[in-house]
């Protein structure tokens, strides 16, 4: 997967959205002396998202990461490119049921997940992904957390892309992935070729 990696930084730096992703995380990756992959490359950009103004949010960082996965997760499982601002608040609703009791709780929320940077909005308020590496990546982040707790419904969605799984593959873990992949399925030895 090395060269499929290259090729894919490769292509993200011909385009301007993420060529500041690059420049502001790459340095970052080298100085930890992390190997720098798609995956570490957008892990850290995501990190620095959530880290940005701690202070002035209301939701947890771990509340931001559960509400951005579970966007990609719906964005994925309904095949749309986009959902309109109201679709993303009963996303918002439905994660935080417990939490919200008022309109205003909803809208903050809601604000806070749509002001992230790798979110985009059109004129008649729909939400999107900057890129759709982005939706994978949160994916895959969501699928990989739900298979380290051993929630078996982790493969209860549509087919993935190669992407998501070469995402999923780095989150992980090659071996972690295959053990849990393989509890999972209920399936006693790893299938040669699997991933």
């Amino acid at each position: 997967t090395g060269s499929r990696e290259i090729a894919g930084l490769q292509d993200l730096a011909r385009r301007p959205i993420f060529l500041d992703m690059i420049v502001e995380t790459v340095p970052a990756l080298a100085e930890a002396g992390e190997t720098v992959t798609a995956a570490t490359l957008y892990q850290r950009y995501a990190e620095n998202w959530l880290q940005r103004e701690d202070w002035r949010l209301r939701l947890t960082r771990a509340g931001r990461e559960r509400l951005v996965e579970e966007l990609a997760f719906r964005l994925w499982e309904q095949e749309v490119p986009a959902l309109h601002y109201t679709a993303l608040n009963d996303v918002v609703f439905a994660h935080l049921k417990d939490r919200i009791t008022t309109a205003a709780e909803l809208e903050w929320a809601s604000t806070e997940v749509r002001t992230a940077i790798f979110l985009r909005r059109d004129e008649s308020g729909n939400y999107a992904f900057a890129h759709r590496s982005f939706l994978e990546f949160f994916l895959a982040r969501r699928i990989a957390r739900s298979l380290g707790t051993g929630d078996g419904s982790a493969f209860d969605l549509r087919r993935l892309t190669p992407e998501v799984i070469s995402f999923l593959e780095h989150l992980a873990g090659r071996e972690g992935l295959l053990a849990t992949s393989c509890a999972v399925l209920t399936i006693t030895e790893p299938v040669s070729g699997i991933i």
